[in-house]
C-alpha cells in the first residue's frame, strides 16, 4: 500500500513539472507601442501571457497575417538553437539589435518581416503577392539589415539563440475557434520572459513532492492507530 502511495506521489510531482509542456499557453494582445511606419504598427507588440497582469514586448515575424487588440489565442513555444531554421536564426539576430541604438525599431521590424514574408513578383502563372517588400517602410536600411542578418547566422551559437523563443499559433480546429480575424501572427520574445526558470520548476516539483510525502506519512500514522485500536 505504501509503495503504491509513494509511486502516486512521484507521478503527481512529475506531472506538475511537465504540465506546462503538455498544454498550450495563451497570448492576449493588449496594445502596441504606438509607433507606425508605412501605415502599420511596428515593435513593440505588448502581450499578457497566460492571464498575467504584466505585459511582455514581442516582435511580430509575419507581415501578412493579422491580429486585433484584445484577441487571445493558444500558442506553442520554440526556443531557438543552431538547429532552428536559418530564417528564425536571422530573426533572432535582428531582434537582438533592438535597443542597441544603431537601428530604429521600425527598420528592424521591417527586416524581420522581410525574412519570412518577402514580396513575390508577378509571374506568367501567378499574380504578385502583396508583402513587406511593397511597403514604403521597407527602406534601404531595412534591406541592408536583412543582408547583415544573413551574414551573421554562421557565427551564432546556442548560447545566443537560446535567449529567444518563437510563439506560434496552435492551428487545431478547436484552437481556431478563438481566432478573431484569420490566422494570428507568430512572434519572437525573450525566452526569460515566457519560460519559467528551471530552478522555479524544480522548486515547484520539490514542494509538491514534499507535500505528497507529508500526506502519505499522516495517512500511514492514522492507519497504524486504527489497527492498534
Amino acid at each position: 500500500m505504501r509503495l503504491k502511495k509513494l509511486a502516486l506521489g512521484v507521478l503527481v510531482c512529475l506531472g506538475a513539472v511537465s504540465c506546462r509542456a503538455s498544454f498550450a499557453d495563451t497570448l492576449t494582445f493588449e496594445n502596441t507601442g504606438g509607433v507606425s511606419q508605412g501605415g502599420v504598427y511596428v515593435y513593440p507588440y505588448n502581450f499578457s501571457f497566460n492571464g498575467s497582469t504584466q505585459t511582455i514586448p514581442m516582435m511580430c515575424i509575419n507581415y501578412q497575417d493579422h491580429i486585433v487588440q484584445g484577441e487571445s489565442w493558444q500558442v506553442t513555444e520554440q526556443q531557438l538553437s543552431t538547429t532552428s531554421s536559418v530564417q528564425l536564426q536571422e530573426d533572432a539576430w535582428l531582434f537582438s539589435q533592438v535597443g542597441q541604438g544603431t537601428y530604429s525599431d521600425a527598420d528592424i521590424q521591417f527586416a524581420v518581416w522581410a525574412i519570412l514574408d518577402p514580396a513575390q513578383p508577378a509571374t506568367a502563372t501567378s499574380p504578385a503577392t502583396p508583402a513587406v517588400g511593397g511597403n514604403s517602410g521597407y527602406d534601404a536600411v531595412a534591406q541592408n539589415l536583412v543582408t547583415l542578418a544573413q551574414n551573421a547566422v554562421p557565427g551564432l551559437s546556442n548560447t545566443f539563440l537560446n535567449q529567444y523563443t518563437i510563439l506560434a499559433p496552435v492551428t487545431t480546429a478547436e484552437a481556431q475557434k478563438q481566432w478573431a480575424d484569420g490566422t494570428p501572427q507568430s512572434f519572437i520574445a525573450q525566452t526569460s520572459a515566457v519560460t519559467p526558470e528551471p530552478s522555479s520548476l524544480l522548486l515547484l516539483g520539490t514542494g509538491l513532492c514534499g507535500a505528497s510525502l507529508l500526506v502519505m506519512r499522516r495517512r500511514a500514522t492514522m492507519e497504524t492507530r486504527t489497527l492498534s485500536a
